[in-house]
């Protein structure tokens, strides 16, 4: 029992592999949506865990009993809301099912009353908003990241070369997902096409040359959601492929950041205590495994008596807010909760991203760990079968925008980020109706 509950070895990756292998393969065997909340959640922390649980950095070190409970108690609770929302629905509707042929008839269909004109000058203005945020940070800093000696200390001065300049280069991302839509369902044409894709293409190698890679991912996650529902449901084939790409673009970034320097390589392969023939895969295992120790570490501290942290409450789910009101850094200073680095839980320098479990713990206790995901597991849900039973260009595309939220929650709480609701917002607007005459 305890070599099961401390994951060690091979063995326990082997079993989630199978879980995750299990929950894919039905999926497509038996043509159930692979993009469901629930199984989006169980594939995702199978293939991290699988990873985790090679247990290749001599950091990690087996879990609590407390955080078996927390973890794995949200995650049953997260599964559970789903399920149960999926439940009620069957009971109500004894024949739903999903039908992709209904469900991309139903998005042409309200793509042609989608007035995209509209659409197309939001557009405008997301895309003119980042390269005038963009050229106001390379004013402010007078240094494009990737040109540097020290790309990854350039991204966050780029980005934080002024409040106007840091909320408009969120824009670029949602320039690239605006655009998706009108390739996809705005029948470009004409005079329009080439001006899109031009800009679209400066606007991403713009985007490349701060070094950031969550926002791509948010936006290669988009593009693939509203592909799968709007044009062609996804092989898995094609699946395997977006998720080798995705690897190679993940590799690709850290490169970038670090400029090929192997110094910084056996640096960090140092900082982890990793064997160095593990050196090629350090990076992209710290950012696996890290957010795990990281979680552990936390709750050794402060469910275990070892230090304290005050209870937030709401408030790291109420910092987007907090950060446009200017009040999230004087509130966490004068009541000493930690800022959106998670200062009080890092083990490794720079490795200081948190399992969400920790958020929710940090706000409100237990009882958040698990009611929490609870909550979120059913509203998703409920999103995600009234997008199903009644789709839509808007619900699809706030949709793609929902799953990152589930997909990275391993990693960051894009619930506590302002460019989040942006997006949302941004989203709403952009989505008017044609007037139709009467």
């Amino acid at each position: 029992m305890k070599y099961f509950l401390h994951g060690k070895g091979t063995f326990m990756t082997f079993v989630f592999l199978i879980v995750l292998f299990v929950t894919v393969f039905s999926a497509f065997r038996y043509n159930k949506d692979i993009f469901s909340p629930a199984r989006i959640y169980i594939s995702i922390y199978s293939l991290l865990l699988a990873i985790n649980s090679l247990r290749l950095s001599a950091l990690q070190t087996p879990w609590t009993l407390t955080t078996h409970l927390l973890f794995w108690g949200a995650s049953f609770f997260f599964v559970a809301g789903g399920v149960l929302i999926l439940l009620v629905n069957r009971i109500n509707n004894p024949l739903a099912a999903i039908n992709f042929g209904h469900i991309r008839d139903n998005i042409k269909a309200t793509a042609e009353t989608t007035d995209w004109n509209w659409f197309h000058q939001v557009w405008v203005f997301c895309t003119i908003v980042f390269f005038a945020s963009y050229l106001m940070s390379y004013l402010i800093t007078g240094a494009i990241p990737l040109f540097t000696s020290e790309p990854d200390d350039a991204r966050i001065k780029f980005f934080g070369a002024s409040l106007a300049s840091n909320i408009g280069l969120f824009f670029g991302p949602l320039s690239l997902i605006l655009a998706t839509e009108l390739a996809f369902f705005g029948s470009l044409q004409g005079k329009r096409r080439i001006p899109v894709f031009i800009a679209s293409l400066v606007t991403l190698i713009l985007y490349i040359t701060i070094v950031t890679r969550l926002d791509l991912f948010r936006f290669f996650i988009f593009a693939i959601i509203v592909y799968h529902y709007g044009k062609k449901k996804l092989t898995a084939a094609q699946l395997l492929s977006v998720i080798g790409v995705s690897l190679l673009v993940f590799v690709a970034f850290f490169l970038l950041r670090i400029k090929y320097n192997s110094m910084a390589m056996l640096g960090e392969m140092n900082l982890l205590k990793m064997p160095l023939k593990y050196i090629w895969c350090s990076n992209f295992y710290a950012y696996v495994a890290g957010n795990f120790w990281n979680m552990d570490f936390s709750f050794a501290k402060f469910v275990e008596g070892l230090a304290s942290h005050p209870q937030g409450w709401g408030f790291d789910l109420s910092r987007p807010f907090l950060y446009l009101a200017h009040m999230e850094s004087g509130l966490a200073n004068s009541y000493g909760f930690d800022s959106i680095m998670n200062e009080s839980v890092v083990r490794v320098k720079g490795l200081n991203t948190i399992i969400y479990v920790w958020h929710f713990f940090k706000d409100f206790g237990a009882f958040g760990v698990y009611f929490l995901p609870l909550a979120f597991g059913a509203l998703v849900t409920v999103f995600y079968v009234n997008t199903m039973n009644a789709p839509t260009v808007f619900r699809i595309s706030m949709w793609a925008l929902i799953v990152p939220m589930i997909v990275f929650s391993y990693i960051v709480p894009l619930w506590e980020f302002w460019f989040t609701y942006l997006n949302f917002l941004i989203m709403a607007i952009a989505h008017r109706r044609l007037k139709i005459a009467t």
